[in-house]
């Protein structure tokens, strides 16, 4: 919805809880439908990478890293199983 993508296949995925903004996270795995995508309201860019190419650095959200992070791991083994899974606050 963000990238103005249509999308196929919506599957669950991961679950995040973050108990110290008391705000829970579905995400799920989907398939882009064709090539079309874009910035959104949200969003000032949009664009695919490889996984390798992630820019971690850049990305503002602990949720997304961690989503990101476990879809990688997935990636390597070909199986995604749905997650859940707890961001807890460094403060």
């Amino acid at each position: 919805e963000e990238a103005c993508a249509k999308i196929i296949d919506l599957i669950p995925y991961v679950v995040l809880n973050i108990p110290h903004i008391n705000q829970v996270y579905f995400m799920f795995r989907a398939k882009l439908a064709g090539d079309t995508y874009a910035a959104g309201d949200e969003s000032l860019e949009v664009k695919l990478v490889l996984p390798e190419d992630i820019p971690w650095s850049d990305l503002s959200f602990p949720s997304i890293k961690e989503s990101l992070r476990m879809y990688c791991e997935d990636l390597h083994s070909e199986r995604f199983h749905f997650r859940s899974h707890d961001i807890v606050s460094d403060t």
